[in-house]
């Protein structure tokens, strides 16, 4: 997916993941998804801080000075604002150059002294790759991007990491802070991430994760009401590690968060039984998207419910914790 193209109302009609297969540890097979973003982008960053920047990070920008500019806030919308903004994966595969790292480590095994091993380790390792690795990096860029002064934060470091964005937006929201809020995730696919989760999976077959970033817009009704801005959908409850009363009906059910083929096909399952309506997922063409996964559901959500409709978003991450979502479509 990118900028142009928006989610299809049959999922039917996306291709199947197709991205190449490598092998790592010469036992696991793994597919890592990158995109391609056009640097004629009206919205691509400067080539000043492209240095400093990741994909995810430049996808992010892009993302949300897109939806800045759909909404068209005044700068005073702009300076009460809150930015949350989640992050599953903060080491690009620039960074990830074991061959630089084994010639530093081999540099500084040949120092006599600490004071003589730090000045070989400033001298081996770039001074860039702190700011590549910035956990707060995809934060810091869309609020220098798109002018937000509000209250900010970066959540981490699993795929319902998104959730807690919205639920902290939502709790200055009710203390009063703020009346908009602009909540998004960004997720980087690489070695490093697969690193990060392949011990706490019983079965790496089928291992496949995207780069991605996803953003929106959520405001209180009152502030929305008041602008005349169309809602797409409400949120009607947000809870972590606890299912909805089983009297909450819902039409649509989407689930997310698995890395493999066979957790997604037990999630489905799970979801099935709990709420006997097929449930949805975009596993099979798009593997893990990590923090961005509750946009791209939520925009799916936003396509195919019917006026007065309500779905579920169900996401768990790797550690067994969750969250469900129910949104409704006015």
């Amino acid at each position: 997916m990118n900028w142009d193209n928006k989610l299809p109302l049959n999922l039917d009609v996306l291709p199947l993941n197709n991205a190449q297969t490598e092998t790592i540890f010469n036992q696991y097979t793994v597919r890592f998804r990158q995109g391609q973003i056009n640097s004629d982008h009206p919205f691509y960053p400067k080539s000043s801080d492209l240095k400093v920047m990741r994909d995810d990070t430049i996808a992010s920008v892009i993302c949300a000075q897109l939806l800045m500019d759909y909404a068209d806030f005044p700068d005073t919308v702009k300076d009460e604002m809150c930015l949350m903004v989640a992050n599953s994966n903060f080491i690009d595969n620039g960074i990830l150059d074991f061959n630089s790292i084994a010639q530093a480590i081999s540099e500084i095994q040949k120092a006599n002294t600490a004071e003589e091993k730090n000045r070989s380790l400033g001298a081996e390792v770039s001074p860039l790759i702190p700011l590549r690795t910035l956990t707060n990096g995809a934060e810091s860029f869309v609020a220098q991007y798109t002018q937000i002064k509000g209250e900010s934060t970066t959540c981490g470091s699993t795929c319902i990491s998104t959730g807690h964005a919205l639920d902290d937006a939502m709790s200055l929201f009710k203390l009063g802070v703020a009346q908009t809020a602009m909540v998004g995730g960004s997720h980087f696919a690489n070695v490093f991430s697969f690193l990060n989760h392949y011990l706490q999976l019983s079965d790496c077959e089928g291992y496949a994760e995207s780069t991605s970033a996803s953003f929106f817009l959520i405001e209180t009704a009152s502030h929305a009401n008041l602008q005349g801005r169309e809602v797409l959908l409400w949120i009607e409850n947000l809870l972590f590690n606890q299912w909805p009363a089983s009297t909450e009906k819902v039409s649509r059910v989407y689930c997310g968060g698995s890395f493999t083929q066979g957790d997604s096909d037990s999630l489905l399952l799970r979801c099935q039984k709990e709420f006997s309506i097929e449930a949805i997922t975009l596993f099979p063409f798009l593997g893990s998207l990590g923090c961005s996964e509750l946009g791209f559901l939520l925009a799916l959500a936003d396509i195919q419910l019917e006026q007065g409709e309500s779905a579920l978003i169900y996401m768990e991450d790797v550690f067994g914790a969750f969250l469900c979502l129910t949104v409704k479509k006015p």
